[in-house]
């Protein structure tokens, strides 16, 4: 009876070093598509790793030990994955205190590719952000979601908007937005 136990708890363990161990190729999969240079992985890349994906791109976007824009690339290519742990996740990277700037961008448009109007009143914060380039990257985010709310978040940063690169981005998203709505693509 006790070898049996025994036997049991190391298949137990082997089984659950497997699963780690799967999992840590999963990982280094998805680091590989996120690396090329001139390449971009498509949803159908990520999905040919597997229901594991949009774990693995987490892990990878949370490692700070890998080059900063694989992990951009990876809290980017979240957008694919739309569902509630993934909008957490997302919004835990781009609140965090101290947070990087390309990581706070990337997830500025994976949350609004990804999630569309429902992530305005998670996007419309960093329109008012210190960083010009944040502001910069929120109102592309903001601008590539056609819908009036959109478009009133974007005029009302305007009016208050001092940095000029800041100010060219705004009017642009307006007046795509403007076009959008107009042409009926967004309500």
């Amino acid at each position: 009876m006790k070898g049996t136990s025994i036997l049991l708890g190391g298949i137990v363990l082997l089984s659950a070093a497997a699963a780690a161990a799967d999992q840590g190729s999963k990982v280094d999969q998805v680091v590989a598509l996120l690396s090329g240079y001139e390449y971009e992985a498509s949803k159908a890349d990520f999905d040919a790793v597997g229901p594991e994906a949009p774990s693995a791109l987490m892990q990878v976007a949370s490692d700070a030990g890998l080059v900063k824009i694989v992990r951009a690339r990876a809290l980017l290519a979240l957008r694919f994955y739309p569902g509630e742990k993934t909008k957490a996740f997302i919004l835990g990277v781009v609140t965090a205190q101290g947070q990087d700037e390309m990581l706070v961008r990337k997830g500025l448009h994976a949350l609004a590719a990804g999630f569309g109007k429902s992530a305005l009143d998670d996007l419309a914060p960093f329109l008012e952000h210190e960083n010009p380039d944040v502001r910069e990257a929120a109102a592309r985010a903001v601008g590539g979601i056609a819908c009036k709310k959109a478009l009133k978040l974007l005029t009302r940063r305007l009016a208050v908007e001092k940095n000029a690169m800041v100010l060219t981005v705004l009017k642009e998203q307006i007046a795509g937005l403007k076009q959008k709505i107009k042409k009926g693509a967004g309500k």
